[in-house]
């Protein structure tokens, strides 16, 4: 009779131990992961663009702040200066289409994209004492697209100005003004994406 309880535990033990098991790995396999961010986003000031593979001078303010946004909001980031897939578009343009975005998210491995640009454009421009004054005024968007299904989870848009002793400063402070403004829109808008800790 003992040996008979003694096989019996063990059977309820061993069924136990496996359900719990089962279940502790149920409860990993389920944790969601942190979403993957592909940004794109050039700039320009005045006539000329800026962008990473497309110009041959490298800015990218507005990019850059979104970026660290998300970064410390603890979301993964695509490298997009690394990206040899984004030189193959050609074209400001052509990366901004929204279909080639897409594409290019889901080739990097990204479950959003956030793609929109940034422009500064002489708003005036004096002499005071002798020196140049110029006012600069920018605008910058982003839309927040889920790949999955290209759905169009947000529209952000920021404008900002600011001065300078030449155009080409004024156009970056208010760049500047405007890349702070529209990632911290972006983190707030983007933060129910994050799995809950």
């Amino acid at each position: 009779m003992k040996a008979q309880h003694i096989v019996v535990l063990s059977i309820v033990f061993g069924l136990f131990c496996g359900f719990t098991s089962a279940f502790g790995q149920d409860a990993e396999t389920e944790t969601p992961a942190v979403p993957r961010i592909l940004v794109i986003l050039p700039e320009q000031v005045d006539v000329e663009w800026f962008w990473y593979h497309y110009t041959a001078q490298s800015q990218h303010i507005v990019q850059t702040a979104i970026e660290q946004e998300l970064v410390r909001a603890g979301f993964d980031l695509v490298d997009v200066s690394a990206a040899e897939g984004a030189k193959a578009y050609g074209s400001i343009d052509a990366l901004l289409n929204k279909d080639n975005a897409i594409k290019l998210a889901k080739e990097l491995g990204a479950q959003y994209v956030i793609i929109g640009q940034a422009s500064a454009v002489r708003a005036s421009h004096d002499v005071a004492y002798g020196v140049n004054v110029y006012r600069s005024e920018a605008v910058a968007s982003a839309k927040i697209i889920r790949v999955e299904d290209g759905k169009i989870l947000d529209v952000v848009e920021i404008d900002a100005d600011a001065g300078g002793q030449s155009q080409r400063t004024a156009g970056r402070d208010a760049l500047k003004d405007a890349g702070k403004s529209l990632a911290k829109e972006v983190r707030r808008q983007t933060k129910g994406l994050l799995p809950p800790e």
